[in-house]
């Protein structure tokens, strides 16, 4: 596969994420598409004068193209695995978001995700066997399923 990119080149309006959110965070049960997406728009808004993104949720609903519901579980997600933390600046105002860089180290990652092992090793840049992924991750929902009735 080459690697043309002549012809291509970004002079502005665009945002650089780190290869993390998809070499590692993607291994993690229940982390999809949707939640680089919505770090990817929080990343794009941020102010760095305030230290924080600010879009309402209407507006990162229409980013995300999904209802306003969903903007607030992929947020909570994103919270849960320390991308990152929000908050209200006023009673029934709306969220501040602020962005927190992702783990890099691989020993790291596992070591506060061991989770996400089960899908170490498919192969260095994430993106295993989908039939293989496919199956553990299955086997990983159906365990912790059945560890929830315990």
């Amino acid at each position: 596969m080459s690697n043309n990119t002549e012809g291509f080149e970004v002079r502005s309006n665009f945002t650089k994420l780190p290869n993390e959110l998809f070499q590692l965070y993607t291994r993690l049960p229940g982390f999809r598409a949707d939640h680089v997406l919505m770090y990817a728009i929080l990343v794009s808004y941020h102010n760095d004068r305030e230290g924080y993104a600010y879009p309402d949720q209407e507006e990162l609903s229409r980013r995300m193209n999904c209802h306003v519901n969903k903007v607030g579980k992929v947020g909570s997600k994103l919270r849960e695995v320390g991308l990152v933390e929000y908050k209200r600046r006023s009673a029934g105002g709306n969220y501040v978001y602020f962005v927190k860089p992702p783990i890099t180290d691989r020993e790291t990652f596992f070591d506060t995700f061991p989770e996400a092992k089960m899908f170490e090793g498919e192969d260095d840049e994430g993106y295993g066997d989908s039939a293989s992924s496919e199956d553990k991750r299955a086997e990983y929902e159906d365990f912790k399923e059945l560890a929830e009735w315990f």
